[in-house]
């Protein structure tokens, strides 16, 4: 964002954000905010010492930059705060040697057999990520992943891990990975109230689904990951830049802030949504932010090119037509007419799950 009115002798300040959900802040010597942005911003500001500041959910980061003869940049590399995910990502603030290792491997390896054989790849894999007192990581002798259930919507059990988990209790992981049918399904583990947490997923045909869960005095399914790619490709940590846009954009809903960043939205759909799943987030933030009015053309184009990668049958789909029906009549679509059976889970699509 630049100033509309920069005055003469004006200096163009760019800030990179650590990641593309990261909010960012400017503020002059007396720390009066000056501008904000998500992702990125520019502005035209005169000679002087301004503070930056950089926030992802919880952690923020500030840093000074003085302004003086020539334009300024501040690039993502030059921050050092990380976002959280539970999925081994490389710029993530969990990292655990090994994990991203085997769950390369594994999204690319079936580990468990099922009947009939599906054209969806789902990979669930689990995560210790408990710190002794010395800072190191604890190892477990607990062979946790048989708390985990996997149904399908109609309740019946499609594995209770009993078998077919590949696992490494010295690095602190456990992997299963398995071709079934497309649909629903629903995973689930107890929750810390003495209930259950069940997870909705929707399996896409040709598609991977990577669920990364973690694990600290017990399973928090509460605190999955999901990511998508080809299935043909597998989990490749290095090419899912994506997820680190989704994973922002989910910290910000719980936290009830729409972090939008349309030029990253923009980059998704030239990548042609490598990872599905960041851009039907993406897509929910675009459709409800409020600081300005909704960009129609692009949410138009966002949920044209999710239908055709995915299908009108997708939960999501359905959902994101409906919605751009509210505001875009023109948009019509026969999905947009359709509502979610009763009393099944597929009607708590990903996101409302989040509330």
């Amino acid at each position: 964002m630049s100033d509309p009115n920069p005055t003469s002798g004006s200096i163009p300040l760019t800030v990179e954000g650590p990641t593309a959900g990261a909010e960012l802040g400017i503020y002059d010597s007396s720390f009066k905010l000056l501008t904000r942005g998500v992702g990125e911003l520019r502005a035209d500001l005169a000679p002087g010492l301004y503070d930056l500041e950089a926030k992802i959910a919880g952690s923020s980061e500030r840093k000074s930059v003085m302004l003086g003869g020539s334009a300024v940049k501040i690039a993502a590399s030059d921050w050092q705060l990380q976002y959280r995910t539970s999925a081994p990502l490389p710029r993530s603030s969990i990292v655990r040697e090994g994990h991203d290792t085997a769950a390369q491997r594994y999204s690319t390896t079936v580990t468990l057999r099922a009947h009939p054989v599906g054209p969806c790849r789902l990979l669930v894999f689990g995560r210790v990520l408990v710190r002794g007192e010395d800072n190191q990581w604890v190892k477990t002798t607990d062979p946790f992943w048989r708390e985990i259930r996997l149904t399908d919507t109609a309740g019946h059990q499609v594995t209770d891990f009993s078998s077919g988990v590949m696992s490494n209790l010295d690095e602190g992981w456990c992997a299963l990975s398995v071709d079934l049918a497309e649909g629903g399904y629903i995973l689930s583990a107890p929750a810390p109230d003495g209930g259950e947490y069940c997870l909705p997923l929707w399996l896409q045909p040709n598609y991977g689904t990577f669920v990364f869960f973690p694990v600290f005095h017990q399973i928090a399914l509460d605190g999955c990951s999901i990511v998508m790619a080809p299935k043909s490709e597998g989990f490749v940590p290095e090419r899912q830049t994506e997820a680190e846009y989704g994973e922002t954009l989910l910290g910000g809903f719980r936290r009830a802030k729409i972090l939008v960043n349309e030029a990253a939205v923009r980059q998704m759909l030239d990548r042609k949504f490598y990872n599905p799943f960041a851009a039907i987030i993406a897509a929910y933030a675009l459709l409800q932010r409020t600081d300005r009015p909704v960009d129609v053309d692009l949410i138009r184009t966002v949920v044209s090119n999710l239908r055709s990668a995915l299908g009108s049958r997708q939960p999501d789909i359905i959902a994101l037509s409906s919605m751009l029906f509210r505001i875009d009549p023109a948009s019509q679509t026969d999905e947009s007419q359709l509502s979610f059976p009763p009393n099944t889970t597929l009607a708590d699509c990903w996101i409302w799950a989040l509330y």
